[in-house]
Order: structure tokens, then C-alpha cells, then sequence
């Protein structure tokens, strides 16, 4: 309330400060490589005589080829690991690696609902919303990042709550439940192989992004070929990759979610990891 008079002198001068979170890039470098005696039996499923000739069956008819979208097909699933999971490391010299902050850290460091060891309730998912608003949460294009079990879970308090108006895109006899509406902001719901199952993350997608470095005469993601050594063909795949996140405040986790019987995130992870290997 400011009177005639007051008005008639300016007030006190006052100016806003800023800070900022920060985060980093981190470098990506895989190597692989192609026997020339390989390269010769394109067509086939392996290098020996056994192996079933082209046109029968499975078949490579670019072997390189293949190994470089292998490598790219990993590429995209550590991306994906790394901006959920990733803890923040500033290179302070050449042999530190630098390490991009996923977006779980930046929730645990910002708007956080603790479960303390109980499955998900509506009212952690509404607790959680009311607090990123207290917070300053613009909820643009909020997404709610879970994993299959408390994708689960989230389908079973929804669906008891719809009843009988259960969408009418649902499967004849089961349902999915792929958006949900709070009192704060209407959530879509992504399932994510990498997401740990003790935890929940809404995202604002609005604020999110990679940021790639470009390497002069090469580009941001690129293949090199590397130096012979034999009768082999040897490449790389290079890419230095971060995540822009934006300030912790736009959004939100739950921690804490019960874990009972259930698989961990090191061994989905490392099943993927057998699984990458066989593939290549």
C-alpha cells in the first residue's frame, strides 16, 4: 500500500540476484572392430564353415554396418541411464572424468516427497504436486518417469479410482493408465527400463534438453576409424554429451518407495549389458 505522498518519492532501489545450477558434459568413446576375413563372409551368421549362407535365415550383409548401429543403439541407452541416474562430477584436471547430473539427483537436491518404505499412494503423487507449486514449479510439460512395477502400481490406485469411466483407449480386459490428472498439473506417465523401482521423478520437459560439443572437422556424435594394426577394420564412436536441466525447482521426486522382492537397477542394467553383447 503505497499513499499519494509516498508516491511522489521513488523507493529504495533493490535488484534481483541470480544464481545458477550448473552441469556438464561427459565424453562417450566406444571402439569395435571388423576382421577382414568377416568383412569377406557377408551373408552369413559367423565366420566359420557351419555358418548358413546367404539368403537362409538371419543375415548381415554389411557387417560394419551393423557393429556402427550396435554402437549407436548403446550410445542412446547410456544417454538414457545417465540423464535419469547420473551424478554430477566437475573435470578438475584432464584425468578426471567429467560426470553429467542426471535428473534424479537434481530432484533429491530440489522437491522431494519421502515414502519412507511404503508402496505409492495418490497422496504422495498430490503431496509431491502441491509442493514443486509451493516451490515455483511452472508444470509446462510435466512428465511423471516411473519403472514397469510402479507403473503398475500407479494403473491400480487410478483405475479404482475411474472405475467404471476407465478410458476408452484401454485393452479389452486390463487396462493402462497413461495419464493421470493431480489437483497441480495433468501428468503423463513414461515407463523407463533405467528408472529405479524406489523411486518416482515428474520432469518438466519444457526445461530439458542434451547438449552435444561439436569437435571441430568432425561434428557432435561422429565414427573415426582408427589406427590398423592388422587385417582388421577398427573404428570409434565419439560423442561429449550433458543434460540442460534447468533449475532444480521445476521438479520433483519421490524416494524412499518400497523395494520388497522386487529386482534391482544394477542387475536390469547388467542384464542389459548381456544382452548389448550378444546382440553385437
Amino acid at each position: 500500500a503505497i499513499s499519494e505522498t509516498e508516491s511522489m518519492t521513488a523507493p529504495e532501489i533493490t535488484s534481483v540476484v541470480r544464481s545458477q545450477n550448473t552441469n556438464t558434459a561427459q565424453i562417450f568413446q566406444y571402439a569395435f572392430g571388423v576382421s577382414y576375413n568377416r568383412l569377406a563372409n557377408s551373408g552369413r551368421l559367423a565366420s566359420d564353415a557351419k555358418s548358413l549362407t546367404a539368403g537362409i535365415g538371419i543375415q548381415q550383409p554389411d557387417e560394419m554396418a551393423f557393429q556402427r548401429s550396435a554402437k549407436l543403439q548403446k550410445l542412446a541407452k547410456d544417454l538414457e541411464y545417465t540423464f535419469l541416474n547420473g551424478t554430477y562430477q566437475n573435470a578438475a584436471n584432464d584425468s578426471t572424468a567429467a560426470k553429467t547430473r542426471g535428473m534424479l539427483e537434481l530432484g533429491a537436491s530440489g522437491t522431494t516427497v519421502t515414502a519412507g518404505n511404503a508402496d505409492i499412494t495418490i497422496d504422495m503423487i498430490e503431496e509431491l504436486g502441491i509442493k514443486m507449486c509451493e516451490a515455483g514449479a511452472e508444470f509446462s510439460q510435466p512428465v511423471l518417469f516411473c519403472s514397469a512395477r510402479v507403473r503398475k502400481q500407479i494403473s491400480d490406485l487410478y483405475a479404482k479410482i475411474y472405475g467404471a469411466t476407465l478410458p476408452a483407449s484401454r485393452t479389452v480386459g486390463g487396462y493402462a493408465i497413461d495419464t493421470i490428472v493431480t489437483t497441480q498439473a495433468q501428468l503423463g506417465i513414461v515407463q523407463d527400463f533405467y528408472m529405479p523401482n524406489d523411486k518416482i521423478l515428474i520432469a518438466d520437459l519444457a526445461y530439458i534438453s542434451p547438449v552435444f560439443m561439436s569437435v571441430p572437422g568432425k561434428g557432435t556424435v561422429f565414427f573415426e576409424e582408427l589406427a590398423k594394426t592388422g587385417a582388421a577394420t577398427k573404428m570409434m564412436l565419439y560423442a561429449t554429451v550433458g543434460l540442460a536441466h534447468g533449475p532444480s525447482f521445476l521438479h520433483g521426486s519421490i524416494t524412499g518407495l518400497k523395494t520388497a522382492a522386487e529386482e534391482s537397477l544394477e542387475a536390469k542394467v547388467g542384464k542389459a549389458k548381456v544382452g548389448q553383447s550378444k546382440a553385437a
